[in-house]
């Protein structure tokens, strides 16, 4: 005899009823946040978040970043404006050098005074240093070689020394090769750097060199260099400051 309820049972007429009907037993469900077949996600599951930031940085105070982040982008403003100052101050300066070389190299031909037959009068050269404090160098050819004449405005002379060493564009200057020497920048005797021109006054004999101290050019730049740092590094302490007490 079927047992109690065998209609409905899944072996009973009921059941085998149900299965040829087309029926299908219901599928499986993946329970809220988890992830299905397919890697979709099941209704309910929460999406994963942004990523946070990185371990190291979460310690830090938000203060901290704040006043960190000021100062940084205050110091790289400074610095930018810093470096653009110097740049076009130094070549203000060198601009302001070669001009005042030229103007006493317009005023080499006015020096040559000969007080005899190949005597040449060291008078002019002297007064001449005196007064504008650029050095005066005077190169003539000779048989054995060139002989080199340099002022001494502390004494007053002019003996035969060397006061800015020959360089190959002085020695063409010299040979007439040209009328004058691209203006370089040479040490002088004393140590210090000069900016110096070579002109031809006696074409293949006799050629004047002329050399402006660039000792105040760099002692300018020196200290505009440590102002310039110091004022971006007290403008990043205010920035950072500002930004801690703000943040």
């Amino acid at each position: 005899p079927p047992p109690p309820g065998g209609a409905a049972g899944a072996g009973g007429p009921a059941g085998r009823a149900e299965d040829a009907g087309g029926f299908s037993p219901p599928a499986a469900v993946a329970p809220p946040g988890t992830i299905a077949e397919g890697g979709i996600l099941a209704d309910g599951a929460d999406e994963p978040g942004p990523a946070g930031p990185p371990s190291w940085l979460r310690g830090v105070s938000f203060r901290t970043r704040i006043s960190v982040l000021v100062g940084l982008a205050v110091g790289i403003a400074v610095a930018t404006a810093a470096l653009v100052s110097y740049i076009a101050v130094s070549r203000q300066l060198e601009q302001q050098a070669n001009s005042n070389l030229q103007s006493a190299v317009d005023l080499v031909p006015t020096l040559i005074r000969f007080v005899g037959p190949g005597q040449l009068s060291p008078t002019a050269f002297i007064n001449f240093q005196l007064r504008t404090g650029d050095q005066v160098q005077v190169v003539i050819a000779g048989n054995q070689g060139a002989h080199i004449y340099s002022v001494n405005a502390e004494h007053d002379t002019m003996p035969e020394a060397t006061f800015f060493k020959l360089t190959a564009e002085t020695g063409q200057t010299l040979a007439a090769k040209s009328p004058a020497s691209p203006v370089q920048t040479l040490q002088g005797a004393d140590g210090n750097p000069y900016r110096v021109a070579t002109v031809s006054v006696i074409s293949g004999e006799l050629v004047v060199q002329i050399g402006y101290p660039l000792t105040n050019v760099e002692d300018s730049l020196s200290f505009l260099r440590l102002m310039l740092i110091l004022v971006a590094l007290g403008g990043v302490a205010v920035a950072a400051g500002l930004g801690w007490v703000v943040g």
